[in-house]
């Protein structure tokens, strides 16, 4: 699935896309909603279902945060407060997934219903992933047998100060909702993680050599 930040210094501008597949395989743009009384700098936005979007907005000069979720041509949208800087997010099924850093520093893991989110504040989870050195940037979700796997890339600070990238495969486990952890951190700084997706059988990263003229692909197959 494609994904897109979009920053802007003003109102937030939520781009509903109706998308309809026509015999010329293009794409036709739909219309344009207004969000009024926010004025964030970073915005995410994730298609859900029935004309939902779901958004992430940052206020400018503030460390508020908030989820809003909007129907297409609709005058009312449900928001909440995130305790969370938010970097990406993926849907699996009616469940918001994101990932980023909480408010006090530490690389987070969240989730929350969005049938709930239709009518009221759902109940958000986070889950601390590791220490403050890590900031999660790039994730995929996929399901499994017994649960799910989160898979990240993002930046690590090293004990001296530099920053380095890494790679994470978060596990949730089924019925005993139990998370996991497994992480790598390539330590010779030479090979910086860009974004990571899944296909049916693996996971694959891309990514550049620091400081020179070169491009790296990994795939790992898929748990």
């Amino acid at each position: 699935s494609m994904k897109t930040t979009t920053r802007i210094n003003s109102v937030l501008l939520v781009l509903a896309l109706l998308l309809s597949v026509c015999s010329n395989a293009r794409a036709q743009f739909q219309g344009i909603d207004l969000l009024s009384g926010y004025n964030p700098d970073t915005t995410i936005i994730r298609e859900w279902k029935d004309g939902h979007a779901l958004i992430y907005s940052k206020e400018s000069n503030s460390p508020t945060k908030w989820f809003h979720l909007v129907k297409s041509g609709s005058s009312t949208f449900n928001s909440f407060k995130v305790g969370a800087v938010v970097r990406d997010i993926e849907i699996l099924g009616d469940t918001a997934y994101f990932c980023g850093n909480d408010d006090t520093g530490d690389p987070v893991i969240g989730y929350f219903d969005l049938p709930t989110f239709l009518a009221s504040t759902p109940q958000l989870a986070m889950v601390s992933i590791g220490a403050t050195l890590y900031h999660p940037k790039r994730m995929e979700v996929f399901p499994v047998a017994d649960g799910l796997h989160v898979v990240m890339v993002g930046d690590y600070t090293t004990g001296i100060g530099e920053t380095d990238r890494f790679l994470a495969d978060v596990s949730h486990h089924y019925p005993t909702d139990t998370w996991s952890l497994f992480h790598y951190s390539d330590v010779s700084q030479a090979e910086y993680f860009d974004d990571i997706a899944v296909t049916d059988k693996y996971v694959v990263t891309a990514g550049h050599k620091h400081l020179r003229r070169a491009i790296y692909m990994r795939m790992f197959t898929k748990p």
